[in-house]
């Protein structure tokens, strides 16, 4: 590869998705690959083989067979240890139908998550509205036509909240063409049998009916445009985060990789999630030398000692044998480790931990290393 692992991320397009494969232990451990996820498969980006090149490589994993990863243990063996896999980036991208006030508030409240918003509506005078609310892209088109022209993808989700029955209409029979995280169609409980009904009569599959969320939204009796937004973004959360599917880098972790050379970080991230702990696997921070943080795992007791190793890594193991005294005090251990990485079980169940902050229960895998610097070996 032209580029090492992290200096390659570090220039991601967070509109793309990515597999990230990662072998966490055994003689492999560090071994990275990455991958852009296109059409035609997996395409490789960059890779850090740091070690170990006579045993077996995470090359030796063909990334369009992977086996069902759960999003609670997305980890599979391998002949030579065990490979966590990390899907992310692709965000989700909103394609709203309609520009009246509810779907004003579902703009407003999806770029506070993040979210690039495109916006349909064949009246300027509402797209100008959608525009000044923050959406991203506004199209003023007929519905029809519109949609001709976005293809969409797995993380697309199409909301339908028109001002007529027949342009929702016109708005699902385009939109059911297309590849797609999610659908959704305001309305009432009526309203939505009888298009449901209409579809079927018209040849359309019971199964295919089913994909439609209509009545849109989780049912939280909400009133206001703005409850209304909240039930949709809720039941469109719920849906794209039920994947086996990582949370990715932030922007800030991004600018960071960019400087490593300069300013060391160590990353640690969530690999595998049993019980109730307070991060799903994907969930990472960065830690400087300095001992401050980017991103969180979820605060407490966790997050203090993932702190801890962070240091140790890039302090070349001073501090490691405070690091295991406090582990073992409260039920973790390390499973592994050597210079630049290491392995560790955080339990959150034993009853001393509801001191430590811990009261959800649990128990968390985490993988952590030192990142190196571009010029040497990753």
């Amino acid at each position: 590869m032209s580029h090492s692992y992290y200096s390659a991320l570090s220039r991601i397009n967070p509109r793309e998705e990515y597999l990230s494969l990662l072998a966490i232990d055994g003689p492999s451990a560090g071994e990275k690959i990455l991958y852009r996820l296109e059409n035609d498969g997996p395409v490789p980006v960059a890779e850090a083989m740091p070690d170990h090149p006579e045993h077996y490589s995470i090359r030796n994993v063909d990334p369009s067979a992977l086996p069902p990863l759960k999003p609670s243990d997305p980890t599979f063996p391998t002949p030579d240890g065990t490979v966590y896999a990390e899907r992310f980036g692709g965000k989700t991208e909103i394609v709203l139908c309609g520009a009246g006030h509810v779907a004003l508030a579902v703009i407003r409240m999806a770029k506070l998550l993040s979210m690039h918003v495109t916006v349909i509506d064949d009246r300027s005078e509402f797209t100008e509205k959608a525009e000044a609310a923050g959406a991203d892209l506004t199209i003023c088109d007929s519905f029809e036509h519109a949609l001709e022209g976005i293809p969409g993808n797995a993380n697309t989700a199409f909301i339908v909240m028109t001002r007529a029955h027949i342009y929702d209409k016109v708005c699902l029979r385009k939109i059911l063409e297309k590849p797609r995280l999610y659908l959704g169609m305001m309305g009432s409980h009526g309203r939505a049998a009888l298009i449901r009904e209409e579809f079927l009569a018209s040849g359309y599959e019971k199964k295919t009916m089913d994909t439609i969320h209509m009545p849109i939204g989780l049912e939280i009796h909400s009133e206001t445009p703005e409850e209304i937004a909240v039930s949709i973004l809720a039941e469109l959360i719920s849906i794209a985060n039920s994947s086996a599917k990582g949370f990715g880098y932030s922007s800030e972790m991004l600018s960071a990789l960019r400087t490593v050379a300069k300013n060391p970080l160590a990353m640690a991230v969530i690999v595998r999630k049993e019980g109730e702990a307070p991060r799903n696997p994907g969930a990472k921070l960065f830690v400087r030398p300095d001992g401050t943080l980017i991103g969180t795992i979820g605060g407490g007791f966790a997050e203090a000692m993932i702190r801890k190793a962070g240091l140790v890594l890039l302090n070349d193991g001073d501090g490691a044998g405070e690091l295991d005294r406090e582990l073992a005090l409260h039920g973790g251990r390390i499973l592994s480790r050597d210079r630049s990485r290491m392995l560790m079980d955080l339990s959150i169940h034993s009853a001393a931990n509801d001191e430590a902050g811990m009261f959800c229960g649990g128990q968390i895998l985490v993988y952590a290393e030192r990142i190196v610097a571009a010029s040497g070996p990753q």
